[in-house]
């Protein structure tokens, strides 16, 4: 959407397993074997809820050009050279 690429590597599954218990021992717990183990169950339903909710979806590429759309300061920030 914003044009910029992540790197997205997947660990192996020890490897996960030793992040989280490794994480979970920092004082801010951003990611915990908690979870980890929320991770390894499936998150999706059979039934479509949005529907049953009267919610009609619609696509993200659809939406956020209106988020990232020039500020009233941009112009300004870019004469200012800063952004």
């Amino acid at each position: 959407m914003m044009g910029k690429k992540r790197l997205v590597i997947g660990l192996p599954d020890a490897m996960a397993r030793l992040q989280a218990k490794i994480f979970g021992l920092l004082p801010v717990k951003i990611f915990s074997m908690d979870n980890y183990l929320s991770l390894q169950v499936d998150s999706v339903c059979a039934c479509n809820g949005l529907e049953a909710l009267g919610i009609t979806p619609h696509s993200v590429e659809g939406i956020m050009p209106a988020h990232f759309a020039d500020r009233p300061y941009d112009t300004l920030r870019q004469t200012a050279r800063r952004s």
